[in-house]
């Protein structure tokens, strides 16, 4: 028996044995003496089960954890139960005893199940998890299920998860926001509401869902990484009306996987292609130039100036950033001074007298 809780009670040295499949293991044990006194000398009224059990909380930084839960003299409480004659009950029958012993186990496999997922005691009884205000319970609460989602997302738990817990519904993006933690994510993701999001950490979507970037938002990939769960098929990006993706440098995306498409046409690879006559409102960085449509803006990224080819007549060119804050600056023969701009991402709007044209560009 190890008593009191340290990290041997998880049976740590069962970690590399390829025997035990990954997932959440659950430990039974028993104090060799108590087992001995029970079940050698049948002294039913020595202690019974130990009154505690443990579980291994998910790591947010070790993903090739293995969990499990731990729970001392189960089957020396099943045998008191079974044998002894609590005098606080003489009259209980087998059928009644065996209800309790029940209760013990179902209520401590779900207790030590939400303290797998990072539940803390904070939101907990004797029982299951539960939120201070509802009183006791023998259920997991929609708070409690979310928590236990984020951490399937954002921990180890993620890898125990398969494409069969793919969600239809959406995460929704209405707000400017950046996503620097690891994830993996069981929905689709739509940005909306002419918000943007910059991601710059791994993440792994389900083989079925995508990301979509709806008329008016932005989507900005820059040293992320974005992989599909089964390494093999994804839905991709869709950009639709004139919403914009921007994948800046240093971002993986060498997986024969990985695409964006508006319209309903692929841009093979992730990279923008010149002679594609549909109406792709979409501008990817490749070899620190980014072309779109008739239009190419280089140096990108740039610390000083852009320089703008195209074979239109440009009248003139606004910057935003990308809470569509204005900047007033210097453009003179297709040459744009960027110096006094703060380092960040930013919009170009090229005007000319047959259209405007919208580009991305990074201030490094």
């Amino acid at each position: 028996m190890l008593y009191p809780p340290s990290p041997t009670y998880y049976y740590s040295y069962l970690d590399n044995d390829p025997t035990i499949p990954q997932g959440i293991n659950i430990v039974f044990a028993n104090n060799g003496n108590l087992y001995n006194e029970i079940v050698n000398n049948q002294n039913y009224t020595a202690p019974g089960r130990q009154g505690w059990a443990a579980s291994q909380n998910a790591s947010d930084s070790d993903f090739s954890q293995k969990l499990r839960q731990f729970f001392p003299d189960i089957y020396i409480d099943y045998l008191t139960k079974k044998y002894y004659n609590n005098p606080k009950f003489p009259n209980a029958s087998w059928e009644t005893r065996y209800g309790w012993f029940l209760w013990n186990v179902r209520s401590g496999l779900l207790h030590e199940l939400g303290h797998n997922f990072n539940l803390a005691h904070s939101t907990c009884t004797r029982k299951v998890m539960y939120q201070k205000y509802t009183g006791d319970r023998n259920y997991f609460s929609n708070v409690d299920i979310s928590r236990m989602y984020w951490a399937a997302s954002t921990t180890s738990l993620r890898k125990y998860f398969t494409e069969n817990s793919f969600k239809k519904n959406n995460i929704n993006v209405t707000s400017d926001e950046v996503w620097d933690l690891n994830f993996r994510l069981y929905s689709n993701v739509k940005i909306d509401n002419n918000s943007s999001l910059k991601a710059t950490c791994k993440i792994i979507m389900a083989p079925q869902s995508r990301f979509i970037v709806k008329n008016g938002s932005n989507f900005i990939i820059e040293g992320a990484e974005i992989t599909s769960a089964n390494n093999s098929s994804w839905n991709g990006i869709k950009v639709e009306g004139n919403g914009y993706l921007l994948i800046n440098p240093n971002t993986l995306i060498n997986s024969n996987h990985f695409y964006a498409y508006a319209d309903n046409t692929p841009l093979s690879s992730g990279k923008s292609d010149d002679n594609n006559t549909n109406n792709i409102n979409q501008d990817i960085i490749t070899d620190n130039t980014l072309t779109s449509k008739g239009y190419k803006i280089y140096p990108n990224p740039t610390g000083d100036f852009i320089n703008i080819e195209t074979k239109n007549k440009v009248s003139k060119v606004e910057v935003y950033n990308l809470l569509n804050k204005s900047f007033n600056l210097k453009y003179n023969d297709n040459r744009l001074d960027v110096r006094n701009l703060p380092q960040g991402n930013y919009i170009l709007k090229i005007y000319t007298s047959s259209e405007i044209k919208t580009i991305n560009f990074i201030k490094k």
